[in-house]
């Protein structure tokens, strides 16, 4: 489908975007879709979403993925970039983005169980944040078995690269998550949580004093 088909299949679509060639949406009346917004080779949606929600200044970089059909909601000025994934989940699923958040290459989202990621959130590389999982307390086949519970992340968040985020936790504003970390809590306001699981090394204002 060409670019301004799309535009014109939008149930509302702002000025000034862009669609590359190669962008499968199967369907795009359930999308709203803001001013100035790139998206870029390759993106494909499957199935029907309940809504798509996709705010001004947004940048889709190439090869995302987005399947389900529950809500996702972008905020303005959020940059995705390459080879992302977002599993938004049945129609009770859900997928918010704040403002001026950005995702770097390799990113997976699971929003089954809801999730939620405030304004100004910086996610690395390879990391995974998912609402559901399977459960390892079954008695019969695991990969049959699941649970949900939300996640919530804060304003002013950083992830780390290769860290992985489970279900049911609440990560707090001003928190940074390193790299390789597993979180399984939630987090306490301006600490830096490292380790496999991950624990409150130090306060964020204290590891920029013992840098100086």
């Amino acid at each position: 489908m060409s670019e301004e088909s799309y535009h014109r299949r939008f149930k509302a679509c702002g000025t000034d975007v862009q669609i590359a060639p190669n962008v499968f949406i199967e369907h795009p009346e359930n999308w709203i879709v803001g001013d100035r917004v790139r998206i870029r080779h390759n993106l494909t949606a499957y199935g029907q979403q309940k809504e798509v929600r996709i705010g001004s200044d947004v940048s889709i970089y190439p090869n995302l993925v987005i399947q389900g059909s529950g809500t996702l909601q972008i905020g303005d000025r959020v940059t995705l970039y390459a080879h992302g994934y977002l599993s938004i989940g049945d129609q009770d699923g859900r997928i918010v983005i704040g403002d001026v958040s950005h995702f770097a290459p390799g990113y997976a989202l699971y929003g089954g169980g809801t999730l939620e990621i405030g304004q100004y959130v910086a996610v690395a590389a390879h990391t995974v944040i998912t609402t559901v999982a399977h459960d390892p307390r079954c008695e019969g086949l695991i990969a049959k078995s699941s649970h949900s519970a939300p996640i919530r992340i804060d304003d002013n968040v950083w992830i780390g690269a290769n860290a992985t985020i489970l279900p049911g936790v609440r990560i707090a504003s001003g928190c940074v998550i390193a790299a390789g970390a597993v979180l399984t809590k939630s987090t306490e306001p301006d600490g830096i949580y490292l380790g496999v699981p991950a624990r409150r090394g130090q306060e964020r204002g204290n590891a920029a004093k013992s840098q100086e």
